[in-house]
């Protein structure tokens, strides 16, 4: 049918007894199939030998029988190190008998088996390997051995460490941090507009914050775990799942009665994660001090009214007191004994005090009246005219007062004659027995005086 045959030839000769050949006899015998099961077996020790995994053939008495170059590499390099040895030899008593020879029995009964292990080899170090065991058998079809198949998964074990121990701490600090945390879905609607969301996780810190339980709110939507739930909060945290954008915001959340100061993050597409605190107390309390400025604010100005009436009512009755009493002192002196005289001058002395307290009642209640047109005002200047007009008193006291260069500022000219003017009669008023000496400078600062 000019199919070709492998075929093995055998020829004999029949010789007499001088030698000489009588006759020959050729016999052939067809190996195709035993060329292509060779093919097979040196087609397979070549992937085996090329392959990165470890493999190797045991018998039942754990010899190796044959083993790749993977295999061989991992430990000494050279085959007749391994090939023809105990497996106990190779890798150890102790180790044998604790993870290999259980699990190679167990695969020796019919069982192909798998599992993981760190191994210590010789030459490349320190392993984590998954191993898997395969029964071998034999041309009787009984169990001979196994088939040991090892790949080195290191670097993916040392990453699931890595990632175990990295989980651990952000779960170590996500169940212990002290703001709340929530991780959620947006739910839009058929416009695809946020409608609802749902929680997906929260801390313990998130239960202390809220008031509500994990096992009442994971899973379901935030209109069932609080119906009363505002929109705007629906709004801002749609926004920021469907945007990417982070916000950080304060806002009072009413079916929990209490503020949060909130910041709001995506980790991923159409989810939001929020981080947040309890403000109510320091909403309250601010609350409760702006009231209270307006309150003093408002009680200020009724104070400062008050005076600026009481003020200017008393300043007429005072006058007449004291031009009357002055009078009295002027025109009936010399018909007036000394007791009559002192109390004159007492009444006169405590009128025209009287004068000066109400004087500075009015200037104090015109201190915070709207502020007035600002020019610039020579304070060198101002300053002369307030000593020209205590010229007197400074001179009864024995005062020196004597002042730097003094600049030129936007102001009300004024008040600040009034502020020298206080300023020195201060001085002169509240001074021990030693002469007052009054000095008056000016500082400039980076923007101000």
């Amino acid at each position: 049918d000019g199919s070709k045959l492998a075929v093995s030839l055998s020829a004999s000769a029949t010789r007499d007894d001088r030698g000489e050949m009588l006759y020959s006899r050729l016999a052939w015998r067809d190996i195709t199939e035993r060329k292509r099961a060779e093919e097979s077996l040196r087609r397979f020790e070549h992937i085996v030998s090329s392959s990165n995994d470890m493999m190797a053939l045991v018998d039942k008495d754990f010899i190796y029988l044959a083993a790749n170059d993977a295999y061989v590499n991992a430990f000494s390099g050279a085959r007749d190190d391994i090939v023809g040895h105990s497996v106990s030899e190779v890798m150890g008593e102790e180790f044998f008998g604790a993870v290999i020879k259980p699990t190679a029995e167990l695969c020796m009964s019919g069982h192909k088996t798998r599992y993981s292990e760190w191994f210590e080899f010789p030459v490349s170090g320190r392993k984590f390997m998954d191993i898997e065991y395969t029964p071998y058998v034999g041309d009787d079809g009984e169990i001979q051995g196994f088939a040991v198949n090892g790949r080195d998964t290191t670097e993916r074990r040392e990453m699931e460490d890595a990632l175990r121990a990295s989980e651990a701490k952000y779960r170590a600090l996500f169940d212990t941090m002290l703001n709340g945390f929530a991780l959620h879905d947006i739910i839009l609607d058929e416009e695809n507009r946020p409608y609802d969301y749902r929680f997906l996780e929260v801390n313990p810190a998130f239960e202390t914050l809220t008031g509500l339980r994990a096992d009442d709110v994971v899973g379901k939507t935030v209109r069932e775990a609080l119906p009363g739930i505002e929109p705007a909060w629906i709004e801002v945290y749609g926004e920021v799942a469907l945007s990417g954008a982070s916000k950080r915001f304060e806002d009072y959340a009413a079916p929990l009665d209490k503020y949060y100061e909130v910041l709001a993050f995506s980790p991923r597409e159409r989810q939001f994660a929020t981080v947040f605190s309890d403000v109510t107390e320091r909403t309250q309390a601010e609350r409760t001090l702006k009231l209270a400025l307006q309150d003093l604010e408002r009680s200020n100005k009724d104070l400062e009214q008050f005076a600026y009436v009481a003020s200017h009512d008393l300043r007429e009755p005072l006058r007449m007191v004291t031009t009357y009493t002055q009078l009295l002192a002027d025109r009936y002196a010399d018909k007036l004994d000394t007791d009559a005289q002192q109390f004159i001058a007492f009444a006169v002395d405590g009128a025209v005090r009287m004068q000066r307290l109400v004087d500075d009642l009015l200037d104090y209640s015109r201190i915070e009246e709207p502020e007035r047109h600002l020019e610039p005002v020579d304070c060198q200047a101002v300053l002369g005219e307030v000593l020209s007009r205590m010229h007197e008193p400074i001179e009864d006291c024995g005062a020196t007062v004597s002042s730097g260069k003094l600049p030129t500022i936007m102001g009300s000219r004024s008040q600040l004659e009034r502020l020298f003017q206080n300023l020195i009669d201060n001085a002169l008023r509240f001074r021990g027995k030693v002469a007052p000496r009054i000095d008056i400078e000016a500082r400039e600062g980076d923007a101000e005086w």
